[in-house]
């Protein structure tokens, strides 16, 4: 069974190679970029890209800024730990990856040494950026953000002095 389980994982690796490779040439790539917050969008570039040319590992973008609304859906169902405001997504300041290459395919699921053996969180470290397979609450691997920078409460803040308390008016990856 687990040489099965192998060889799926495989394929599936192998289908989406094609799809991920010159990342900057895919328009949904790019769409996460361009809507993360403009304080953010070079520095992820530049991970992006170190990733892949330190690693060889092609980066899929799985998830960027997120509205409010977005984020309290997500709690809702259970899908994430962080109410609306409280998630560096919703200020266009974090983004969550998988990391492919032939034979690895690094995910939500995946263990943490095998994300430190890939060397991409030491590369986030490097850079200034918070990786989520550290966070003590919420093993969360896929997920970088920049919170040495920034604090949620004072990005908080400064959305709630722009458009007010009412989520559905807030435009966190402007702030």
């Amino acid at each position: 069974m687990k040489a099965k389980k192998k060889i799926i994982i495989a394929l599936v690796v192998l289908a989406l190679i094609p799809i991920v490779k010159n990342i900057g040439i895919n328009a949904e790539q790019r769409l996460y970029i361009r809507n993360l917050n403009s304080k953010a969008k070079n520095k992820f570039r530049q991970f992006i890209k170190r990733v892949q040319r330190e690693t060889g590992y092609d980066v899929i973008i799985t998830s960027g800024y997120r509205t409010f609304e977005k984020q309290q859906q997500l709690y809702d169902s259970g899908q994430t730990t962080a109410r609306a405001g409280n998630s560096f997504h919703n200020y266009g300041m974090a983004i969550d990856i998988n990391a492919v290459k032939v034979g690895s395919w690094l995910r939500m699921g995946s263990s943490k040494s095998s994300w430190e053996e890939s060397g991409i969180p030491q590369i986030a470290e490097n850079m200034g950026l918070r990786w989520g397979g550290n966070f003590s609450s919420f093993y969360d691997p896929v997920h970088f953000d920049l919170g040495n920078e920034y604090t949620l409460s004072s990005l908080k803040n400064r959305a709630e002095q722009l458009y007010g308390s009412n989520p559905s008016d807030i435009q966190g990856n402007l702030v």
